[in-house]
């Protein structure tokens, strides 16, 4: 009985040897597609280093209306800002009017002088010196327009990147009172984790989605600069995208 058994086993175990194997084998059509990958970043929609247009006066003026907001388009002649001379630059003004309408008279009665050899040439040089630097003055003054309310209009189509000022503040000579980017160079500035920012490629594309609108059509832009050093007030790394056109998502 035993040999019996054995010889039965080892004719089961020959033919489970023989069967062949089986496999599960699946297909599917090769497609060509692009690898999307979601990185969550912050920054904000800045201007082209360059490509700003500081608007500013050559005198001291008070703020009379502000008409745009960061972030607002506008298109050429679009008004920006209302202002006026500052007390400070009208009396500047008054006062060069006096000095203008002084040295004329000194110089009048210098020349007066010098006809009736009274006045030698040296005093009759001071005068005209002293005429010319007043005339100067006032012409300078009322040439870049403090001597009334004026208005500033944006010189071409382009988007206000910041507004410096506000309603009754004196603003400095020279200082920025609104700033308008060209329209068509305007670029995201995007905070990207170090590891992150190690898979990116200067001409990349990318889709921006804005947070907190929703409905909104991304952002279509390519990589266009990944710095190389750590920006010491994020502590991530600074990603530039430059901006092309609203795609559809």
């Amino acid at each position: 009985m035993r040999h019996t058994r054995r010889r039965q086993r080892r004719k089961a175990g020959a033919g489970e040897q023989q069967e062949p194997p089986v496999a599960s084998v699946s297909v599917a059509p090769i497609r060509r597609g692009v690898i999307a990958e979601t990185l969550t970043t912050y920054g904000a929609v800045v201007s082209q280093l360059g490509e700003v247009r500081a608007f500013s006066v050559a005198y001291e003026s008070r703020v009379n209306r502000v008409r745009v907001t960061p972030g607002q388009q506008v298109a050429a002649g679009d008004p920006l800002i209302d202002i006026e001379p500052s007390p400070a630059t009208r009396l500047a003004l008054q006062e060069a009017q006096n000095a203008m309408t002084a040295a004329q008279r000194d110089l009048a009665q210098v020349q007066e002088r010098y006809d009736q050899k009274l006045a030698t040439n040296q005093e009759l040089n001071m005068a005209q010196t002293a005429l010319q630097a007043a005339r100067a003055k006032l012409e300078n003054l009322q040439q870049s327009g403090a001597t009334g309310a004026q208005q500033m209009k944006s010189h071409a189509a382009g988007v206000v990147s910041k507004v410096n000022v506000q309603y009754g503040q004196i603003a400095a000579a020279g200082a920025s009172l609104v700033e308008v980017a060209a329209q068509n160079l305007i670029e995201a500035r995007l905070g990207i984790e170090p590891f992150d920012a190690r898979r990116l490629k200067v001409g990349e594309a990318v889709r921006i989605t804005p947070v907190g609108r929703g409905g909104t059509e991304p952002l279509q832009g390519r990589v266009r600069l990944v710095t190389q050093q750590l920006n010491p007030t994020t502590r991530l790394v600074d990603v530039f995208v430059s901006l092309c056109r609203r795609g559809r998502s």
